[in-house]
């Protein structure tokens, strides 16, 4: 491996990485199983469960690229590990949160507000990061 690749940045950026990654399969499989118990291969035909796991999915898909290329970018500029652990935990429990509130309620919840907030505040907190790196 290069110094790159065994980078202590690296390697914290590939930590959230593969926590996101493996999230991410966990919320294709619960969709999949619910097409699959209710016979319905596109959309959501009608059923409020597999409705709400569609988008939870897609709120996932939506936020986390973004969370990954802030990641990624602050580990190839070198990035203090801390700076890739606050931003990587952030986005990790925000998920998670979001996830778990959505699939309690479709309406405001705790979870909900908790975890857009936490993943935003992530996201945000990554990229003004990167921003200090390149100007200073």
């Amino acid at each position: 491996m290069n110094e790159l690749a065994t980078s202590p940045a690296m390697h914290a950026a590939a930590i959230y990485i593969a926590i996101l990654a493996i999230a991410l399969f966990q919320l294709t499989i619960m969709v999949i199983r619910l097409r699959r118990g209710n016979s319905i291969g596109i959309g959501d035909g009608g059923n409020k469960e597999l409705a709400r796991a569609i988008r939870i999915h897609a709120n996932y898909t939506e936020n986390v690229p973004f969370a990954l290329a802030v990641l990624l970018a602050l580990a190839l500029m070198g990035a203090p590990v801390w700076i890739i652990h606050v931003a990587g935990l952030s986005v990790v429990i925000g998920r998670m949160a979001h996830a778990f509130g959505l699939s309690r309620s479709t309406g405001s919840s705790v979870g909900r507000v908790a975890g857009m907030v936490l993943t935003q505040s992530g996201i945000l907190f990554g990229a003004f990061m990167l921003l200090w790196l390149i100007l200073t």
